[in-house]
């Protein structure tokens, strides 16, 4: 029974470990027009910059930054 225990515990503390080392990376399902994967991540980010920058300076209550100030 402690040999059973253990084998358990073994396989389950692997498959844990193994989940942990998956890197993310971002899906997107679209595209713009005819750019690549790359490109779209680009624009992305851009458009995410710009946005925050704008309601950083903005004096309207237009945009709603959320709490760590960054538009994603």
């Amino acid at each position: 029974m402690r040999l059973l225990t253990i084998t358990l515990l073994m396989m389950l503390g692997s498959s844990v470990l193994a989940e942990q080392n998956k890197v993310w990376t971002p899906q997107v399902k679209f595209k713009l027009e005819d750019s690549n994967y790359k490109e779209t991540l680009n624009w992305i980010s851009g458009y995410s910059y710009a946005l925050t920058e704008v309601a950083k300076s903005s004096s309207s209550n237009l945009y709603c930054l959320p709490p760590n100030g960054y538009i994603g």
